[in-house]
Parts: C-alpha cells; structure tokens; sequence
C-alpha cells in the first residue's frame, strides 16, 4: 500500500513491479545506509553497505562510498526503467488498474524523495551529512 492504494492482485503479481518494488526499496536502504554510516560505524554495525564494500574489497571508505553511490544510483537507473517498460506494458491492465497503478507510484516515489529529505534535514541520527554524488532531484519530482 503507497499513497492509501491498495493493489489489486494483477498488480501485485506483476513481475516487473515487484522487481521496481526492490529497487525502490533497494535505494531507500542503502540510501539510509551511507547517511547512518557514522553512526553505524561508531556502533560496531556491521550490515551497513559502505562498511561491507570497504571490508570485502579491502579499500578505503572514499571508494566503499563511491561504489555504494553507483549501485544506489543503478537501483534508481533501474526503477525508472522498469517505470517505463511497466507502462510501455500496461495495455494488459484495465483502467481502474492503470489509474491505481498511477497514485501507487507517486506514492513510491515520494516515499524515496522523502526517505532523502528526512536523512538530510530532519534526522539528528544524521547530523554529520556524508556528500556523494547520487542525482535523484530529476527521477523523484
């Protein structure tokens, strides 16, 4: 449920949503993941995603963040293509469904933007903000 849609069962056995699904959610986590690192660090948290690269790769923080930046920004990159491939598919789905599926998403979609809002601004977990290079103001407006 996104945005106070629920989805219907068509819907919600659609592969290439539920595979947009874990994108999203993909992106959230490891999103939360490079702002709670301090954190996480600080706490001997070893399921951060820039700590596992770091670890597993033998290389330093800057290029555990770098790399974490690029898969964040390919869960993004994959979102957005399976947005487009679901709706080039949509034919498939009735009105009603299309519509639905159409709020669901803006619902998705401002769940990411605001998991990035409330990191930045609003988090005191978080008052020490990491900068990377992940552009998300085009794909979440």
């Amino acid at each position: 449920m996104a945005s106070g849609n629920i989805l219907p069962i068509a819907l919600k056995r659609n592969r290439l949503l539920q595979q947009m699904l874990l994108s999203a959610n993909n992106y959230v986590s490891y999103i939360n993941d490079i702002y709670s690192l301090r954190k996480e660090v600080k706490h001997d948290d070893c399921h951060n995603l820039v700590a596992v690269i770091k670890n597993e790769k033998n290389v330093s923080w800057e290029e555990a963040l770098d790399e974490s930046a690029a898969i964040i920004q390919q869960e993004m990159k994959s979102f957005c293509e399976y947005e487009k491939i679901l709706f080039e598919q949509s034919w498939m789905f009735d009105k009603r469904c299309k519509n639905i599926l159409k709020r669901y998403l803006v619902g998705v979609k401002a769940f990411m933007r605001a998991n990035i809002d409330f990191s930045i601004k609003d988090s005191f977990r978080y008052n020490e903000i990491l900068k990377i290079n992940v552009n998300v103001e085009q794909h979440l407006r």
